[in-house]
């Protein structure tokens, strides 16, 4: 039986989050999911190309058709539109290869209801391949890691686990199997897992992770810890899950010279403990393999009901993940303190992110920490409180703001930004063109496809995509970076100094090239990781595409450090003896 959560509540501000009203059995589906197993081990569970490709059959968007072909060897799950395969997944059980083809967004799936969602507020945006870079069927070899397939009516079967592994790489969606109620959950993001409430016929109600957990000890009994025990098939077939998933997706391999993960991984003393019987040694073993990527984008997250991991064993840490967050926690001080200073002598009570002003009223600074967008389950017009958490409507306030006092030059303070949303990143560098447009691009490692995203702003909502939507024409624009500028806060000077839209100031950035995907193992443990999607922009004259892994140099140091680049009188200065130019 399907246990489908994808509508259940998972954010903090839905109402149901805590209080589902809904008895379990309202979220199982009708028809149920025949399955296979191996060598009377129940636990890594086959089904064929047809079964699973129906999991989703309530998802695929109008206009779209979804068909599955088996043809000798190989199995095939095509999703059209019109003449156009939007999406393929294919497996071959004689070469024992995987194919993909599709957009990395895979808007072909229908969204759970989760409220609005700002993220197209405000703006257009369209999607092309380079040509010569189109985007094409690309393969992946899994012989080698123990997956086994065989055929149950002519149909070839193969885990679930790897077939939901090619699909993850589309559009998340997540597989938690509970052998003792022979249900498979499936859900969207991991909240979902954690946050959703389950009424009990008996009253009261139960987590989805408890329900798990206690169905989970009763087949299998309790290990150490008082955790449920975990069969050891299942322990050795998320191992070379995790093995082929990175060798196949992981984003930084070639940068990090990394050409075999068990290779690498097993020099560690420690990687036979993915397969140890204890929860917590399974879960500090897969903890301390993600740390030696030394990459901020990359995880792991123990499963809830399976694993008593408390993140007080000790572990290895790479000096670029400890100093990275030290540098941002000196910094979020320095410039809180700077603030207040400002504040004090001005009888203020400015925020970080509301625009503040020079004495000689040219210069407006601000700082922002993250591009998010607004997400909203309220009626009818959506509280001002909530968009200010949209990053685009926050600049669109400023920015408004600063023009109609007669500012003409920003300071965009992006020295402890995390990151966040490509797309928001794509509307703030268009909102600070001269022409209300910009473009972003993403290189695929599987098949070096390079897809463009073109966007276009229109802040005033007249209905019209011009001049007026942007300020570029009205302000001369400086970023102040730090070596902790992250992910898209790395991105967005990295963009902004190619498009000349705004200089450089401080340290040069942090990194993070690579959109972040995350994928959940059978077993509900989860794993975020650097994808095999980069950020950056094809060359032309180079004849390549030029990622932002190593960040952007500053325009103007840091000089004496960030405590003048937190002091607008001291950067205003600056300014003015080493960039006269005005716009």
């Amino acid at each position: 039986t399907v246990v489908d959560l994808l509508d259940a509540p998972f954010m903090g501000d839905d109402e149901r989050t805590f209080e589902d009203p809904k008895p379990i059995s309202d979220y199982f589906r009708q028809e149920k999911v025949k399955m296979h197993y191996l060598d009377q081990t129940d636990d890594v569970y086959f089904v064929d190309m047809k079964t699973f490709a129906d999991l989703f059959k309530n998802e695929i968007a109008d206009g779209y058709v979804s068909t599955v072909t088996d043809d000798g060897n190989l199995s095939t799950w095509n999703v059209t539109k019109g003449d156009e395969v939007v999406f393929r997944l294919s497996m071959d059980a004689k070469t024992k290869t995987m194919g993909l083809l599709g957009e990395l967004d895979s808007a072909f799936l229908k969204s759970a209801p989760y409220g609005k969602s700002g993220e197209n507020d405000y703006a257009e945006i369209t999607y092309s391949y380079l040509p010569g870079h189109e985007n094409v069927e690309r393969h992946y070899p899994f012989g080698a890691y123990g997956f086994d397939s065989f055929q149950v009516d002519g149909k070839y079967c193969y885990p679930l686990g790897l077939l939901n592994l090619g699909l993850n790489q589309a559009v998340e969606r997540s597989f938690v199997f509970n052998t003792h109620e022979k249900q498979l959950f499936e859900y969207g993001p991991i909240q979902q897992l954690d946050n959703t409430q389950f009424a009990l016929p008996s009253g009261g109600s139960i987590a989805a992770k408890d329900y798990l957990r206690q169905c989970t000890e009763a087949e299998y009994g309790q290990g150490e810890g008082n955790t449920p025990e975990q069969p050891r098939a299942l322990n050795a077939f998320n191992k070379n899950l995790f093995y082929f998933l990175m060798d196949s997706f992981y984003g930084l391999a070639k940068q990090k010279g990394i050409t075999s993960m068990s290779d690498y991984l097993d020099t560690f003393n420690y990687s036979a403990d993915f397969l140890a019987d204890e929860a917590a040694k399974r879960d500090n073993a897969y903890i301390r393999a993600v740390d030696m990527y030394n990459d901020l984008h990359s995880s792991f997250t123990p499963t809830t009901y399976f694993g008593n991991f408390n993140g007080q064993d000790a572990h290895y840490e790479q000096s670029f993940f400890k100093d990275r967050f030290d540098l941002r926690g000196y910094l979020l001080s320095l410039r809180k303190a700077k603030l207040q200073e400002y504040n004090d002598a001005h009888g203020t009570h400015y925020k970080l992110n509301d625009m503040r002003y020079s004495a000689d009223g040219k210069y407006g600074y601000f700082s922002f920490d993250s591009f998010s967008t607004y997400n909203s389950f309220d009626e009818g017009e959506v509280p001002e409180e909530t968009l200010l958490t949209d990053t685009f409507y926050l600049f669109v306030r400023n920015l408004t703001e600063a023009k109609a006092k007669g500012a003409k030059r920003i300071i965009i303070d992006d020295t402890c930004n995390l990151g966040g949303d490509v797309s928001i990143m794509g509307k703030l560098l268009a909102l600070m063109s001269k022409d209300g447009k910009s473009e972003t691009f993403l290189r695929c490692d599987g098949n070096d496809a390079v897809l463009k995203s073109s966007i276009r702003v229109d802040s005033n909502k007249d209905g019209q995509f011009d001049a007026s939507d942007c300020f570029g024409n009205d302000f001369e624009f400086y970023i102040v970076t730090s070596n902790f500028s992250f992910s898209c806060g790395n991105a967005f000077p990295f963009y902004a100094n190619h498009y000349e839209s705004a200089k450089i100031l401080g340290a040069r950035s942090g990194g993070g090239e690579c959109c972040v995907f995350e994928y959940t193992y059978p077993n509900g443990q989860s794993l975020r990781y650097s994808s095999p999607y980069h950020v950056g922009y094809w060359d032309e004259a180079k004849n390549a595409y030029v990622g932002d892994e190593y960040g952007v140099a500053p325009f103007i140091s840091a000089g004496n450090g960030f405590h003048d680049l937190y002091d607008l009188e001291v950067i205003a200065a600056t300014l003015e003896a080493q960039d006269p130019s005005n716009p």
